[in-house]
């Protein structure tokens, strides 16, 4: 069943004033105009058995008090029953995000993990390592450049390196904790955006594509909504899965594509997070390529993930794949369940980098490193000298900030109240889990303008041009620096890389459009328009 919180937020909006349960309408009064009012606790006086009722003039109703308007966990504060759907398809709906992505109690007001999570679970299981192939910024630096543009994008959606600079994405790269958290975050998002943004997970391109145009893009108007949107795509995608079922290639009512679609994910979210397992030591045996010369005092050139692919054993890759692919399959089979709820709207709110963290909807991969490392508490005693004063300034400023967002939490809109006459009026949420967040202790970030982030961007260029072969070790910013976000990291990753520059232009070509494509609109609406 759902949480008490849960409860207690789906009742709050359901209704403002409190119904006795026992509340019925008799026979005589069926027809009569007159509502009953709410009990406030005063017993109105009623004629003995036999005796005529005298016609009572119209007094002013007694005053509606605080008491009216409270609502407790007594079931009989409604005078209709709790719907069925809160007590079953919510819990299931619930036992299975908890499956993904664990389930923590309040115990010693720090946050035990009583069930890890299949996300959690994979990042320590194979991402836990210490050693990594090298201790040198710079040949880690260039391991890392060596990934696909779309993964170092993903990257930058997902983490946020923090006033360090270079250092601080170093950071999240090569220690194993914050390692951790960046693989079940870039696991996350893309579930986010390709299992659960998907109509129907496992449908076929010409099955999604209809779905899309008879449905999302066809009733996307008033008086449609979210809800009959809903109801629409649930109807299709009972008869895709009824034409799919068959008792011996399909038994289980899956879509037609779903373990095709699902092994394709499971080894693309392989390529994408192979660069950040190649820093492992020991991730093959091929041998490093020799200098020039052997008189040459240039570093020994380390062999690019993808040249280590054909001679890094074979087990690793096969336990990766298999564990990403079982991560893909729960998740596309509770994307199907939230699709096939015809009277209910989910919707993921996914957390932003370097928000202040909100403990009531919000929960952190590093709970107890952050209670460990708060500043505030661990801040010197104050001697009077003007240094340990600036600290203690300093560390009374330090606030948490969401550093990487892993995954979203979840709510459920039904519409309208629990009252029968109040199925159309409105709308009610449940709230079925909280956000997965990465914390660090820092100051928010100070957002500029286009023009400020260019001057920025290209002072950092200048600062890691210089000459011999640290010019692409890592530069210690001032914490007064202001943040740029992904956009720090894609020029971090393209510094000196063929090719970068074209595709960094392509990346801003793809969050500056506004215009719709002439797929989104139709030749009336074009007409319309013009």
């Amino acid at each position: 069943m759902p949480s008490s919180s849960s409860k207690l937020s789906s009742r709050a909006r359901s209704s403002s004033v409190s119904q006795p349960s026992t509340a019925k309408t008799t026979p005589e009064s069926k027809g009569s105009s007159t509502k009953k009012r709410p009990r406030t606790g005063h017993e109105e006086p009623t004629a003995a058995a036999g005796t005529p009722v005298s016609p009572v003039s119209k007094q002013r109703p007694p005053p509606v008090t605080d008491d009216t308007h409270v609502d407790t966990d007594d079931e009989n504060d409604f005078y209709q029953e709790r719907p069925e759907y809160v007590e079953h398809t919510y819990s299931y709906i619930q036992d299975q995000l908890r499956e993904l992505v664990g389930l923590q109690l309040p115990e010693d007001k720090v946050y035990t993990a009583e069930k890890p999570g299949l996300i959690r679970k994979f990042a320590e299981d194979h991402f836990d390592f210490k050693n990594l192939f090298s201790n040198d910024d710079e040949e880690i630096l260039a391991r890392l450049r060596e990934m696909s543009v779309h993964s170092a994008l993903l990257i930058g959606c997902v983490a946020n390196g923090g006033p360090r600079s270079v250092k601080g994405w170093l950071e999240i790269f090569t220690e194993p904790f914050e390692r951790q958290a960046l693989v079940s975050g870039i696991i996350g998002k893309v579930l986010e955006e390709h299992v659960f943004a998907s109509l129907c997970f496992g449908a076929t391109p010409k099955q999604l594509e209809e779905l899309h145009k008879e449905i999302d893009l066809k009733h996307r108007d008033y008086p449609h909504d979210g809800f009959t949107r809903a109801q629409l795509r649930y109807e299709r995608i009972r008869k895709i899965i009824q034409k799919a079922t068959n008792p011996t290639t399909n038994p289980f009512g899956l879509p037609p594509d779903f373990i095709a679609t699902s092994k394709r994910l499971a080894w693309q979210l392989f390529t994408v997070l192979e660069p950040i397992y190649a820093l492992k030591a020991g991730y093959s045996a091929a041998p490093t390529t020799s200098p020039t010369s052997p008189t040459s005092k240039s570093r020994r050139r380390q062999p690019s993930w993808s040249e280590l692919r054909a001679g890094s054993s074979g087990d690793a890759q096969r336990d990766l794949v298999a564990d990403l692919y079982t991560i893909v399959v729960r998740a596309g089979i509770l994307s199907l369940h939230m699709r096939l709820d015809p009277t209910t709207v989910y919707f993921g709110v996914c957390a932003g980098k370097d928000e202040y963290w909100d403990e009531k909807a919000m929960r952190a991969y590093n709970y107890r490193y952050m209670i460990k490392t708060n500043p505030f508490t661990n801040m010197p005693e104050s001697d009077g000298t003007d240094e340990i004063e600036a600290q203690r300034r300093k560390a009374q400023c330090q606030l948490a900030l969401v550093r990487m967002a892993l995954f979203p939490g979840w709510q459920a809109f039904k519409k309208g109240g629990w009252r029968s006459e109040d199925k159309e009026k409105g709308m009610r949420v449940c709230e079925l889990g909280r956000q997965w967040v990465s914390l660090r202790w820092g100051r928010q970030r100070r957002w500029k303008s286009p023009e400020q982030k260019a001057k920025r961007l290209v002072e950092l260029q200048k600062k890691k041009k210089g000459k011999g072969k640290g010019r692409a070790k890592a530069v210690d910013t001032s914490e007064e620096d202001e943040e740029l976000g992904w956009e720090e990291w894609l020029t971090i990753w393209g510094e000196g890389k063929p090719g970068s520059k074209a595709a960094l232009d392509k990346i801003k070509d793809w969050f500056s459009w506004n215009v719709p494509s002439e797929e989104f609109e139709s030749e009336e609406e074009m007409s319309v328009d013009e």
